[in-house]
């Protein structure tokens, strides 16, 4: 059987190959960056100021006419609400609603 030949690394070799490794990493975040960075679209950017208040507006005005549709009866709190199915739905999980 013929033998590996096996040559012993300098310390300079080893220190070229991590440089060359090293820069490559970087070129990789880099390019990893550059792919996760947001661009910017026109039109498409953050609410102004008018905007957000233009929004609270219709939402007032939203709630206004669900008011009126029902009379002036607010909505129940939705808390209240969903704890009271959570309650029915343990019951009928455990078969106690069951007759």
């Amino acid at each position: 059987m013929a033998e590996k030949e096996t040559t012993a690394l300098t310390p300079e070799a080893v220190r070229e190959e991590l440089v060359k490794e090293i820069e490559a990493l970087r070129r990789e975040v880099a390019d990893l960056k550059r792919m996760m960075t947001p661009t910017f679209v026109a039109g498409y950017g953050p609410p102004t100021k008018e905007e957000r208040l233009a929004g609270l507006q219709r939402l007032r005005e939203f709630r206004e006419e669900m008011l009126r549709r029902r009379g002036g009866v607010p909505l129940p709190p939705s808390a209240e609400e969903i704890a009271r199915m959570r309650e029915e739905r343990t019951a009928q999980i455990l078969g106690e609603g069951m007759a």
